[in-house]
C-alpha cells in the first residue's frame, strides 16, 4: 500500500471511522462520468475500449520526461498492443501534447486542458492504464483503480532531487 495512503486511513480509523478498505477509494460524480464519455466519444472511443492515458508534463518541468521519449513508448503501445493514448493534463500543456499528439492523429487524442479535476478522475477511471510524470494524474489513476507508471528521468536523480 501506498504509505501516504495507509497514514490517511490510519487517521481515519482512529478518530472512529471503521474501514474495511486498504486502498482509499476516489468518488466519480455520474456528471464527470457523462462528460467523460463524450469527451471520448470525439475521440471515436467507447469506455469499453482498452487505451492509455498519458501525462508528459508537470507544473515543475525538471519532473517532465522528452516529449520525443513520450512519442517512442506511443509508438511502441500503438505498433504492437495496438493501444490508442490519449493525453491529459492542463490548460497550459495543450501545446506540448499538441507537439507529442502530431502525425498521429488515428490513435493518439490531446486532450489536455478539456476537463475538471472530477472529469480527469472519470477518464483515468475508463483507461486501462496510465503512464506520466509525477504528479497529481498518477495518484489520482491509483485511487480509481487503474495501474500506473510514473517517469522519473534519471537527470532528476543526477540533479541531486531525489
Amino acid at each position: 500500500m501506498h504509505p501516504g495512503a495507509d497514514q490517511s486511513l490510519r487517521i481515519v480509523r482512529a478518530i472512529g471511522m471503521a474501514t474495511n478498505i486498504s486502498v482509499p477509494k476516489l468518488y466519480i460524480a455520474p456528471s464527470d462520468e457523462a462528460h467523460s464519455i463524450v469527451l471520448l466519444a470525439k475521440c471515436g472511443m467507447t469506455p469499453t475500449n482498452r487505451w492509455v492515458t498519458i501525462n508528459p508534463c508537470s507544473r515543475w518541468k525538471y519532473k517532465e520526461w522528452g516529449y520525443d521519449k513520450w512519442g517512442e513508448i506511443i509508438e511502441l503501445l500503438w505498433q504492437n498492443h495496438r493501444l490508442k493514448a490519449v493525453l491529459i493534463g492542463s490548460a497550459e500543456d495543450i501545446g506540448a501534447a499538441g507537439q507529442i499528439a502530431a502525425g498521429r492523429n488515428h490513435y493518439v487524442f490531446n486532450l489536455a486542458g478539456e476537463t475538471t479535476l472530477g472529469e480527469l478522475s472519470a477518464l483515468l477511471s475508463m483507461s486501462t492504464l496510465h503512464l506520466g510524470v509525477d504528479s497529481a494524474a498518477p495518484h489520482i489513476a491509483a485511487a480509481v483503480g487503474i495501474p500506473t507508471l510514473t517517469i522519473l528521468d534519471r537527470a532528476i536523480g543526477k540533479a541531486g532531487l531525489l
